[in-house]
């Protein structure tokens, strides 16, 4: 029926079934629209009314098949694909035929991701001259999403070829360009397509987007502002648009821009991906965590989703999280540094250095100055186990970082610091001194500094310079633990264990739980024979770190100092197998095998700690072969005491055995008369 005929009956109809003045205002004439008054609308931007007016004319039952291809051409541009593909069909169902509807067909189907549906749209369609151009396009576009760029590259070449003053193909390069980040050749085919039309909403998309990624924060806006403005349903330009201001650190504008996104398509993923970075740039990572991961394969299949995803990871200090999102980002943008230096910084705290080393490569290939990416350098090689590798890489890093006025002191004295300690293990005991002072004279004296000089001289047994640094330490840090504990390791070292544990007392007593003071007590306690109180400060420790192997074997040690072999045997058999090449601890574990009467098993403990005695200490040899031969001597004479007594019974058995057969026999012959009868 003609729509202008039923236009008259419907006002009356509105008219008559009105019940309120509210009701009357919200009533639309559907009728009223025919189909030039609804392409008006659709040329004038305003899809949404459109899509209002087509909806009510369907529930009239009065639309037909051009009124659900204006739908379809508008879902189309929304990118929608499901709505398109309805609009289609009920467009088929009023007489629409395969040739007008296959090419926006094979779109929504794109669109859904269902590219063998696409292309067989295509393939219905009679290849004529006037389809043949618009064929490629979609062709292009499907390789594109199939991850085939460079078939896609083909077909719009072929496009550009039949069509060279059409803007499409040039239209098509960009898109494919600036989707695979090659941002110079995107913009260069927008421009080209610019030349061959006054004005596209998606040109200026491309070079809006462009204009982004190449940090022109500015033109960006406003060729996306222009882009969005002709065409308001463009959900792309929409939330390029929203990413632009929050890289301008407008967040408000961003958070309007994806609210109208969201008005027309709520379900898609890079709402939830911009959410995410909202949170992430307001610090409020916990939330953007949640967020990106509610915009599902996103955060693995679109670079900057992945890239997001990841720091947001690595600020909450989940790097196993945020690891393989690095590495997934990076090797489709390898250069991007920020991202380098987290990944390296996350290898580090993984416990992979030499990874962490071979990410900072390319960009100290490029800058070998470069600090930040030497800092990092630096973390890693500290989990090196080649040290006098570590040592050049932390020492260059200090050098750098002396020179350069953004390092701040904290930065510049741990570098120092760790050279110095790499100096000291590698034998340049007088250059980590003077690197140590040079540090207090420069950048003022601190504890762990102070700490580090003390133990130095310690080690190098210059117990006065180490006393001298220790009380430089305390009268800087008078509660310092570290200062109290030095001390009572000078002391120790000096044999002045009494005044040992009075410093370690001290530092306990201001940190209970302060697993260096009480290990040192526990050495103290054993060293005076105060062996329940080693035990007590042990039973706190193993609390603490129970894997702990070498503290287990000091508890084992008390046991047998406290006469309890098998307690003993107990702990050290655990000590052993967590510190299984520790001679020591292999052979208190001989030793209170022996005390339990484990013999042979003592002996061969103890022969097997011989074999992990380091550099071939002579006295620790002789001292275990001495326990061996003690043992086997023992053993001996265990032996022949056992094989004495197996002899001792066994004669008392024959003897035994030899009085009942007599006794037997005596009784025998009673019972027989004198002339051998019986009686």
């Amino acid at each position: 029926m003609n729509k202008q005929i039923l236009a008259g009956c419907s006002i009356l109809a509105l008219v008559a079934c009105g019940t309120s003045e509210d009701e009357e205002e919200q009533k639309i004439d559907y009728v009223s629209f025919d189909d030039a008054a609804i392409e008006k609308i659709v040329e004038d931007g305003d899809f949404q009314q459109a899509i209002d007016i087509l909806k009510g004319q369907e529930e009239l039952g009065i639309a037909d098949q051009k009124d659900f291809l204006v739908q379809a051409q508008i879902y189309g541009s929304r990118l929608d694909g499901i709505a398109t593909e309805v609009a289609i069909d009920k467009a088929r169902e009023k007489g629409a035929s395969v040739a007008e509807t296959a090419l926006a067909l094979s779109k929504a189907l794109l669109a859904q991701g269902k590219y063998v549906g696409a292309l067989s749209a295509l393939d219905e369609l009679e290849a004529t001259a006037d389809t043949a151009a618009d064929v490629l396009l979609l062709r292009a576009d499907i390789a594109n999403a199939q991850e085939e760029p460079g078939k896609a590259r083909e077909y719009f070449n072929e496009f550009v070829a039949i069509k060279p003053d059409d803007m499409a193909g040039y239209l098509g390069l960009a898109v494919l360009e600036l989707e695979h980040g090659n941002f110079e050749q995107a913009e260069a085919f927008a421009t080209e397509a610019a030349s061959r039309t006054e004005q596209d909403p998606i040109i200026d998309y491309v070079r809006g987007s462009v204009a982004r990624y190449q940090r022109r924060l500015g033109e960006a806006i406003t060729l996306l502002e222009k882009a969005t403005g002709q065409n308001t349903g463009h959900v792309p330009a929409l939330l390029e648009l929203a990413g632009a201001y929050i890289e301008n650190n407008e967040l408000e504008k961003a958070r309007e821009k994806l609210d109208a996104a969201f008005d027309i398509t709520p379900g898609n993923p890079m709402l939830a991906y911009y959410d995410g970075l909202i949170y992430a740039i307001e610090g409020k990572q916990a939330e953007a965590e949640e967020m990106l991961l509610m915009s599902g394969d996103m955060v693995k299949t679109y670079p900057p989703a992945t890239r997001t995803y990841a720091h947001v990871a690595y600020r909450l200090g989940k790097c196993e999280n945020a690891q393989p999102y690095f590495e997934r980002f990076l090797d489709h943008m390898p250069n991007d540094k920020m991202t380098v230096l987290a990944l390296a910084d996350c290898y580090t705290r993984l416990g992979k250095p030499r990874r962490a080393l071979a990410a900072l490569k390319p960009i100290l290939a490029i800058n070998p100055d470069d600090m930040g990416a030497n800092l990092q350098a630096a973390g890693a090689a500290g989990l090196l186990r080649d040290l006098n590798e570590a040592k050049p890489i932390v020492e260059k890093t200090f050098g750098l970082a002396v020179k350069d006025e953004t390092v701040d002191s904290e930065t510049i004295k741990m570098l120092g610091r760790r050279l110095a300690y790499l100096q000291f293990v590698t034998g340049d005991s007088e250059g980590a001194l003077e690197n140590l002072r040079g540090l207090s004279q420069d950048y003022g004296a601190d504890i762990q500094s102070l700490t580090l000089l003390s133990n130095i001289h310690m080690e190098k047994g210059d117990l006065g310079a180490a006393e001298q640094a220790a009380k430089q330490l305390v009268e800087l840090a008078p509660t310092s633990v570290e200062a109290l504990n030095t001390l009572g390791a000078i002391q120790f070292r000096q044999r002045n264990l009494e005044q040992a544990i009075d410093y370690y007392d001290q530092a306990i007593a201001i940190s209970p739980r302060y697993q260096s003071a009480l290990k040192n007590r526990v050495l103290a306690f054993i060293g005076i024979g105060r062996f329940d109180d080693a035990e007590t400060d042990l039973l706190v420790l193993l609390e603490e770190v129970p894997d702990d192997g070498d503290l287990r074997g000091l508890m084992g040690r008390v046991y047998l100092e406290q006469q309890k072999p098998e307690e003993a045997m107990k702990q050290l058999k655990q000590a052993h197998q967590q510190s299984p090449k520790s001679a020591i601890i292999a052979a208190d574990y001989a030793l209170a095998l022996a005390r339990s009467g484990y013999v042979a098993s003592a002996i061969s403990q103890a022969d097997k700690a011989k074999g992990l005695v380091r550099n071939g200490n002579a006295k620790v040899i002789a001292y275990l072969e001495g326990l061996i031969a003690d043992w086997e001597q023992q053993d001996l004479e265990r032996r022949k005491q056992s094989d004495a007594n197996k002899a001792r019974v066994q004669e008392e058995i024959k003897k035994k055995l030899d009085a009942q057969e007599k006794a037997a026999k005596e009784a025998s012959e009673k019972e027989t008369d004198p002339d051998g009868g019986t009686e």
